[in-house]
């Protein structure tokens, strides 16, 4: 084979390269059009290739008219131009800047990646810690349940042992089987507190309207929980309430909301302190209080007394007080009427528990 027939395989061989990387370049555009919104990582090596390829097309480009034209295929000064220094170190400048684009594309993804990584280590680490708060608030809430159960029960079976040990006409055995009653009241009140505040929650408890007077409201509630101020020594008051204050509400609801603030304030009230039961009209609802001279609630957790499931642990004996549902099942019982529910407190000083009915209830 002759020179010049090696010299038009070589110039030949340098154009097909450079069509060839041309239709792999648009290929590598195309797919990287879908990669993109499938796979971020291999749309980046895409990109990589892509930068390498234009880099060969580019020399061989570059190699292809400078060996075409020394060929004679094409005029000679090309081959005089492209032989020049500052024209031969192009190339090699396109090499560099090629590399330092491919470099800075993967440290880039690798930063990336790198952040991505840790956000989700600390999404994980944040659901190991919500699970682990989960787990505590469950084995908390059987505590509380078990606690706040086992103490009627226990009353309960100490009173009707005794009941059975004492004459039929003993007043101690009278007064241990009222003392059962009124135990298997509070377990019967917290059962349909659990299920209520649930239906609350779900909106399968509707609530029943009807005229209902806030004289007599209070007075039934305040003889509910008269057993257990008494009981405790604690002085309860139902404070006179103009006869003609009416409303329209779920009478039973209401009841239960003030017999709850009234059971927790006596709960809380020391022998001697005194607890009072009151309403009074405002511009478009009745206005009910539970105010005691009790312990007073921490400002610390008093935005969440209202909170499902929350309880107030005394910080010295480190007991467990309450099951939470008591007070969440008033306020849901209260919102559902579409009034408020608050709380005024002083550390020692007492609370006032206050809520709000409007007068007009659409019936249920």
């Amino acid at each position: 084979m002759d020179q010049s027939m090696l010299a038009y395989i070589t110039a030949g061989t340098y154009w097909a390269l450079v069509l060839c990387w041309c239709a792999i370049l648009v290929f590598y555009i195309r797919e990287y059009r879908w990669l993109r919104r499938v796979n971020q990582l291999v749309a980046t090596l895409i990109i990589v290739i892509f930068i390498d390829g234009a880099r060969t097309l580019f020399e061989s480009l570059y190699f292809g008219t400078w060996y075409t034209a020394k060929s004679g295929l094409l005029p000679y000064l090309w081959h005089d131009i492209l032989e020049q220094p500052q024209f031969v170190l192009i190339p090699k400048l396109l090499n560099l800047i090629a590399a330092l684009v491919i470099i800075t594309v993967l440290v880039r993804r690798w930063f990336r990646d790198a952040g991505l990584e840790y956000e989700r280590h600390k999404e994980l680490e944040e659901a190991h810690d919500e699970l682990q708060r989960l787990e505590h608030l469950r084995d908390d809430l059987v505590h509380m349940i078990v606690h706040d159960m086992r103490t009627p029960i226990t009353s309960i079976l100490g009173s009707l042992q005794t009941a059975l040990a004492e004459d039929q006409e003993s007043d101690v055995r009278q007064e241990m089987i009222e003392n059962s009653i009124y135990d298997a009241e509070r377990l019967e009140r917290m059962m349909a507190d659990l299920l209520d505040v649930s239906r609350l929650e779900s909106g399968q408890l509707q609530i029943q309207a009807e005229p209902a007077v806030a004289r007599e409201i209070l007075e039934e509630a305040g003889r509910m929980v008269g057993y257990a101020a008494n009981e405790k020594g604690v002085r309860l008051v139902v404070e006179d309430t103009r006869p003609g204050l009416a409303l329209r509400a779920d009478r039973a609801m209401i009841l239960r909301v003030l017999s709850n603030l009234a059971q927790n304030a006596i709960r809380h009230t020391p022998p001697g302190g005194t607890v009072r039961l009151g309403a009074q009209g405002l511009a478009e609802a009745v206005e009910f209080h539970v105010s005691d001279t009790g312990e007073g609630i921490p400002e610390r957790i008093r935005h969440r007394i209202f909170d499902k499931f929350f309880h107030a642990a005394d910080d010295a004996a480190k007991q467990l007080r309450s099951v939470g549902l008591g007070l969440a099942f008033c306020r849901l019982a209260v919102e559902a009427h579409g009034g408020t529910i608050q709380v005024e407190s002083e550390e020692g000083e007492g609370s006032d528990f206050f809520f709000t009915i409007p007068y007009r209830q659409d019936q249920s």
